[in-house]
C-alpha cells in the first residue's frame, strides 16, 4: 500500500522517478526523501497535473517574460517616436515669427490662443473690447475656433469649467454664442450675461 502511494505521488508530481517503500529519489535535489502516505495524498491532490502542470507553469513564465519584454520595447519605441513626431509636426506647421509671446498655435491653423484667460468674467461687449484693445490681430474666437480649442484644451491649459464667449451672433435668437469647457456644449446668451474670455491672435486680422 505504501509503495502504491509513493508511486501515485511520483506520477502526480512528475519528478520522483525512483521510488521504493517509504522513500523516493528527487532528481532535482539528487537526494533521497522519506515519503509518508499523508504527504503523497496531499501532493497528489495539490499537484494534480504532474508533468503537464510543470510544463504549463513553464509556459506561463515564458509568456510573462515575453509580455514584460513587449512592454519595455513598446515604451522605448514610444520614447523614440514621440519626439520625432513632435519635431516633424513643428516643422510642417511653423509658428508665425510675429505671433505674440505667451500664445499657443492651434494645430494646422494660423490662429494663436492666449496663454491665459482675461482676469474676470465679462459681458460680451466688454469681452470683445478687451480682446480688441490688446492690439492688431487680437479678437474673440469664433465658435468653430472655440470648438477646436476645446478639443485641444489640455494642450492650451488653464481653462475654467465655465462658458466662454464666442465672436458670432446667433441670428435666430439675437444672442451671442458661447461654449462650456466641461463638456463642449454650445449655447447662446444675452450680451449682458457674464462669461469667461480667452482671446486669440490672427496674423491676417
Amino acid at each position: 500500500m505504501m509503495q502504491e502511494s509513493v508511486m501515485a505521488c511520483a506520477n502526480s508530481v512528475g519528478w520522483f522517478h525512483i521510488s521504493i517503500i517509504g522513500f523516493s529519489y528527487d532528481l532535482h535535489s539528487k537526494k533521497w526523501h522519506t515519503v509518508p502516505r499523508f504527504f503523497c495524498v496531499i501532493c497528489s491532490w495539490g499537484a494534480g497535473g504532474g508533468r503537464e502542470n510543470l510544463m504549463r507553469r513553464q509556459g506561463n513564465k515564458r509568456r510573462r517574460r515575453m509580455k514584460k519584454f513587449s512592454l519595455v520595447l513598446l515604451t522605448l519605441l514610444t520614447m523614440l517616436w514621440v519626439p520625432t513626431c513632435f519635431a516633424q509636426s513643428t516643422e510642417d506647421d511653423p509658428r508665425d515669427p510675429n505671433a505674440p509671446a505667451n500664445t499657443i498655435k492651434i494645430p494646422g491653423r494660423d490662429i494663436y490662443v492666449s496663454g491665459m484667460d482675461e482676469p474676470s468674467r465679462m459681458s460680451w461687449d466688454v469681452a470683445n473690447s478687451a480682446c480688441n484693445c490688446r492690439g492688431k490681430g487680437w479678437r474673440l474666437p469664433t465658435i468653430g475656433e472655440l470648438q477646436t480649442i476645446y478639443q485641444y484644451k489640455d494642450m492650451f491649459g488653464n481653462f475654467s469649467r465655465e462658458y466662454y464667449w464666442a465672436l458670432e451672433l446667433n441670428v435666430r435668437s439675437g444672442r451671442y454664442y458661447n461654449l462650456k469647457f466641461t463638456n463642449g456644449k454650445i449655447a447662446d446668451e444675452e450680451v449682458k450675461e457674464r462669461n469667461k474670455v480667452r482671446c486669440v491672435w490672427v496674423p491676417k486680422d
